[in-house]
């Protein structure tokens, strides 16, 4: 079977490889369901899709590790790119994931051959009927498209239809954008280049994301841009998307693989507005990133870091820039300038730009991480380190970093628990390294461990006591030094990962001091060394926390419990989420 498939394979590789699976299967489905010769294919999308499905419920529940959800998630990744091999090389598929044939293998044959001729007429029958309501004057085999013909070595800007109808006399604003754009490269002397669908009369608005990605596999641009044009007296409403593809190359800071990774950016940033003309606004926005898009890719590294790109003074930097994903990728271009221009600290500030505007940016989150920590800012870096694994995306390395904050901070249980982790996850060449980082760990620990009194029990302390009477003021010392030593041994515990007799020690404490600060920062840290995703409505069930809150956790200072807030803060956003898809929904 010859592959007669119009995609691009490299594309949906990469897209595989910066954890984008599910949009892999997606447009895979879309493309083999109206094609029954590629029945076998389709099926085994299905079943990946289905099977990826179950997985991210699973670990969505907490019913798998994130040690089982990264060997069965790079299972399906394995076999979808041994799938994309085969249908390029134009294989008959042999099925690699699971059977679906609870019988003999030519009982099935007459089922099948039956399922195929019905899907193949239910699917005539649909587009046909489809077509007919909504294209009556264009037959199939009459539609006709083809990508742009773009330079070489120019940054290419795929530019899809955003309207269905014209009234009479306007023009259409796809071709405005591309004119205009155009034109401003040529004046500012950007080796860009702006194109459009060919011809446009055989083309409707694109305004489905997975519709327009169709184009990105097809055509092969460096940026995307599509939306929807609605035309109402005289004016025009316009709600843009776009995404940009990545030939700028911002890269994951690592000490494992210098070369990092890439993620793709600006999958669906959105821009609502009225006017006349139609593109103004729009058109305003695409110039500062084509500007800042194309010095990077010259490697320009100056002229990205330049005010006069984006300006703090322009209005439209306040109002439309600053809200969306826009505003978020220049942070990220101008950070990585700044990391070629030797300031990190620069750097850092770009990225926090990027985390102020979305807090659950993995990539910045570990960047900043990795400055920091080079900078020996350990409490910050461990923050970061935190809150990717909240987010559930810690990788091997991000636990190996995690676990040196905790040994640089005096948390050794905590580091000795991450190092574990980092090397069940590892490769096995960085297993060696790994575990040497373990056993040093460990004999700090046996060094803690002989620092801890044993048998000291916490004496009640009298409030009431006479301090005029000399006997009665020793007994009070005595009991003093006790407790002081209590808490010693409750913190020293809690940094050798006791952290059961470390919180017992602080309850008990707390059970006749209620108040006494280092017991509850104590408690906190416990819980914290537990669940390192503990959030402080799960603190607050611990009667002796009840009263806990953000303000008192920030003028604690220390970075653990910085890694609780950033936890709540986290929860707080997904909840705001939640209620957004709900409203949505309703609507």
């Amino acid at each position: 079977m010859a592959s007669t498939l119009n995609i691009n394979y490299q594309a949906l590789k990469i897209l595989i490889s910066t954890d984008k699976t599910e949009d892999v299967l997606a447009i895979l489905e879309k493309e083999l369901q109206s094609k029954p010769q590629y029945t076998d294919y389709l099926n085994e999308v299905i079943v990946l899709s289905g099977n990826l499905t179950k997985l991210d419920s699973a670990r969505r529940i907490d019913t798998l590790s994130l040690q089982q959800y990264t060997t069965k998630a790079n299972q399906i990744n394995t076999a979808l790119l041994e799938l994309l091999d085969d249908l390029k090389e134009g294989k008959t598929l042999n099925p690699t994931i699971e059977s679906k044939q609870s019988s003999p293998y030519w009982k099935t044959i007459p089922f099948l051959l039956g399922m195929t001729v019905l899907a193949s007429i239910i699917g005539a029958a649909t587009y046909y009927f489809l077509t007919k309501e909504n294209t009556p004057s264009i037959t199939p085999s009459s539609i006709a498209w083809s990508c742009p013909t773009f330079d070489d070595h120019v940054f290419e800007v795929l530019v899809l239809p955003f309207h269905d109808e014209l009234p009479e006399g306007r023009t259409a604003p796809h071709k405005q954008i591309v004119k205009r754009l155009n034109e401003y490269c040529q004046e500012e002397n950007i080796v860009a280049q702006i194109g459009r669908i060919q011809p446009d009369e055989t083309i409707k608005a694109i305004s489905d994301e997975s519709e327009a990605r169709n184009y990105t596999t097809k055509c092969q641009p460096d940026m995307l841009v599509w939306g929807l044009a609605n035309f109402l007296e005289g004016n025009t409403a316009i709600t843009t998307s776009y995404s940009i593809l990545n030939k700028t190359g911002l890269g994951r800071i690592s000490d494992f693989s210098p070369e990092g990774t890439l993620d793709t950016l600006l999958q669906a940033a959105y821009f609502s507005s009225t006017f006349e003309g139609a593109t103004s606004q729009i058109e305003a926005v695409l110039k500062k990133l084509l500007k800042t898009m194309v010095a990077f890719n010259e490697q320009d590294y100056s002229t990205v870091v330049a005010k006069s790109i984006v300006s703090s003074s322009d209005p439209l930097e306040s109002v439309t820039l600053e809200t969306s994903k826009a505003s978020m990728y220049i942070a990220y271009v101008k950070a990585e300038s700044h990391l070629h221009l030797k300031e990190p600290d620069n750097a850092i500030d770009e990225y926090t730009k990027v985390l102020k505007l979305e807090p659950t940016e993995v990539l910045a989150l570990n960047n900043r991480g990795h400055l920091n920590f080079e900078k020996k800012r350990f409490d910050k870096a461990l923050v970061d380190f935190n809150t990717i694994e909240t987010l559930g995306k810690a990788d091997y390395e991000i636990f190996y970093k995690k676990a040196e904050c905790h040994e640089l901070l005096g948390n050794l249980g905590a580091a000795k628990k991450d190092f574990f982790k980092a090397e069940s996850l590892s490769p096995p060449q960085m297993r060696k390294t790994i575990n040497t980082n373990s056993k040093r760990v460990e004999k700090k620990i046996q060094i803690e461990q002989k620092s801890i009194i044993p048998g000291v029990n916490p004496i009640p302390v009298d409030p009431n006591v006479n301090r005029k009477n000399s006997t009665a003021f020793v007994n009070q010392r005595t009991k003093d030094i006790q407790l002081n030593t209590l808490l010693d041994q409750a913190e020293i515990k809690n940094n050798i990962g006791d952290i059961t007799n470390a919180a017992l020690t602080s309850i008990n404490i707390l059970s006749k001091e209620p108040t006494n600060e280092r017991a509850i920062k104590a408690l906190i840290k416990s819980k914290y060394f537990k669940n390192n995703s503990i959030t402080l409505k799960e603190l607050r069930q611990i009667s002796q926390l009840k009263d806990i809150d953000i303000i008192k956790l920030k003028r604690f200072n220390d970075p653990i419990y910085n890694s609780i807030i950033q936890n709540e803060l986290l929860t707080q956003k997904k909840k705001k989420q939640k209620k957004k898809q709900k409203k949505k929904k309703k609507q």
